[in-house]
């Protein structure tokens, strides 16, 4: 082989390896709104102060929005952890898909945090938000 073939040859694995990586990280992002779940983020009155609460203790908001929360992150978790599957099976078609919704998702979850005041719950998710964005434009 000559040195141009083996150089491309090389030049498309690092790529693909990048691809991967990225791919299997923004997977990983997607599990981290399990923090939203577990960290204190959330405020709730006490007599004469406001303490942080976790999503479990967190009951200063309507049902509605409770069960919203809940289905948002844990729809976040399972599409992170199915596009890790995705990744490693490496179904590009499916992968595409699951990343555009993962996204979509993600963009829902932002807005609805914001729309209902949860502002550090709202500043983790677009953090999330951002990073996810950043490695899928990474892995392009």
């Amino acid at each position: 082989m000559s040195g141009e073939k083996l150089l491309s040859i090389a030049e498309k694995e690092n790529k693909s390896n990048m691809q991967n990586l990225c791919s299997i990280l923004i997977g990983v992002i997607d599990l981290f709104h399990f923090l939203l779940i577990v960290l204190p983020l959330y405020p709730k009155s006490m007599k004469e102060y406001i303490a942080s609460v976790n999503l479990f203790g967190y009951t200063e908001t309507s049902a509605f929005n409770r069960i919203v929360y809940w289905v948002l992150f844990f729809l976040l978790m399972l599409i992170g952890a199915a596009e890790i599957i995705v990744t490693q099976l490496k179904i590009e078609k499916i992968y595409k898909m699951v990343i555009g919704f993962s996204i979509l998702l993600g963009i829902a979850a932002v807005l609805f945090l914001a729309l209902t005041g949860e502002t550090y719950a709202t500043a983790l998710a677009f953090l999330l938000l951002v990073l996810k964005a950043g490695l899928y434009m990474k892995g392009r």
